[in-house]
C-alpha cells in the first residue's frame, strides 16, 4: 500500500517510520478484504481510513498517523459527519 498523494500530509510529516510498515500491511488487508485481490485502489467499491496515534497524547504529542484508499474531500466529509455523532451521543460507560 502506498500513501495515496504524498504531497496531502495529515500533520507536519509522512507516516512516522516506525508504523509505516505496519500500517501499509493493514492497508493492503484492508482493501483486498473489502474489494478482493488485484483491484486497484482507483476501482475500489469500499474505502477505509486508518488514523493512529498514540494514547492519552503523551507530552502534548497530537500526532495522528493517517492512511486511506478514499478522496482527500470524502475524508473530510466522513470525519466531520462522525464528530457531530459522536458530539450527539450519550457519554460511554465503557461496558460495551
Amino acid at each position: 500500500m502506498s500513501e495515496q498523494n504524498a504531497e496531502h500530509q495529515l500533520g507536519d510529516a509522512p507516516i512516522q517510520a516506525e508504523y509505516r510498515q505496519q500500517m501499509n500491511a493493514i492497508g493492503d488487508v484492508l482493501h483486498e478484504t473489502f474489494n478482493g485481490q488485484d483491484v486497484p485502489i482507483s476501482q475500489a467499491k469500499v474505502c477505509f481510513v486508518l488514523m493512529v496515534f498514540q494514547s492519552g497524547f503523551p507530552d502534548g504529542n497530537h500526532r495522528c498517523n493517517y492512511i486511506s484508499t478514499a478522496n482527500r474531500q470524502d475524508v473530510i466529509t466522513l470525519l466531520r459527519e462522525q464528530l457531530s455523532y459522536f458530539e450527539g451521543m450519550p457519554p460511554s460507560t465503557g461496558r460495551g
